[in-house]
């Protein structure tokens, strides 16, 4: 599947990130290292990577490490809903009606965070590049919109905006790890934390926006139709994880999707069986 490996390390690091938090809340000194790195080789050791794939087990735990050591103390306390922190948390609201039908927004806030201005919402992320772009995707993206407008219907309060604490998942070179002042400079700029603020406004201006797409998809439904979306085959990331479907003859589509190449989607069932 499309950047199945870029995704597994990812979900490997939130694990690693869910786990510390939980355990050590927002001093990481207390951090049990090596509990932390069993969590990352029981994730790698179940979703194992590709061989020929840098982002492996001990980059994983080399990161974790680099992590603790440069946030030792965080500069928030971690909020708590219904006496359970709000870490890893599976949170949804209604949104829109089809038919009558309600129509909920669902999300699993990485981290609800208090700082000395208000609440903010923390998101993770995993990427193999940081810089500019980066930081104009994030600013724009609606996932965190949607994060904040969830955060606000669930707790009756305006988030300040959301965090995206981001690593970048390169692995140092030969020549960087052969010099300390290189091998300092790159671990440095593995991480960031990008804050953006939020209003009402965006928010408002967020839901009309998903709402609207939510309306388009029921007319699809409703006619069976359902239009390609071309320009997203190919991004800067890759092709789409259906490229290869959409790209066969229509009458061998099916046949294809039926092979040991695509299997039944089961995040649902893995990540909200038993929580809603």
């Amino acid at each position: 599947m499309f950047n199945n490996a870029a995704r597994n390390y990812g979900k490997a690091m939130h694990v690693a990130l869910a786990g510390l938090a939980m355990s050590c809340g927002s001093e990481y000194t207390k951090a049990d290292v090596p509990k932390l790195n069993a969590m990352l080789a029981t994730h790698f050791e179940r979703y194992p990577q590709p061989p020929d794939d840098h982002r492996q087990l001990g980059l994983a735990q080399e990161t974790l490490a680099k992590y603790i050591q440069l946030y030792e103390v965080e500069p928030w306390t971690i909020l708590s809903s219904n006496g359970f922190p709000l870490i890893e948390r599976l949170l949804h609201c209604p949104i829109s009606s089809y038919n009558g039908i309600p129509i909920n927004f669902f999300g699993i806030l990485d981290i609800g965070v208090q700082k000395s201005d208000g609440d903010w919402v923390v998101d993770r992320k995993t990427t193999y590049q940081l810089g500019k772009n980066f930081a104009f995707e994030m600013a724009m993206t609606g996932q965190m919109r949607g994060y904040c407008w969830m955060y606000q219907k669930c707790f009756g309060k305006l988030p300040m905006g959301y965090i995206v604490d981001a690593i970048r998942t390169s692995q140092p070179t030969e020549k960087c790890q052969a010099d300390k002042a290189l091998l300092k400079k790159f671990w440095t700029e593995q991480f960031a934390r990008l804050p953006f603020y939020i209003d009402q406004e965006r928010l408002d201006e967020w839901e009309g926006n998903t709402v609207a797409t939510l309306r388009r998809i029921a007319g699809d439904w409703e006619k069976s139709q359902w239009p390609m979306n071309d320009k997203s085959c190919v991004s800067k990331y890759g092709c789409c994880q259906f490229y290869d479907i959409c790209s066969l003859p229509f009458a061998q589509r099916k046949v294809a999707l039926q092979s040991n190449n695509f299997s039944e989607n089961d995040w649902l069932a893995r990540n909200l069986e038993g929580k809603i």
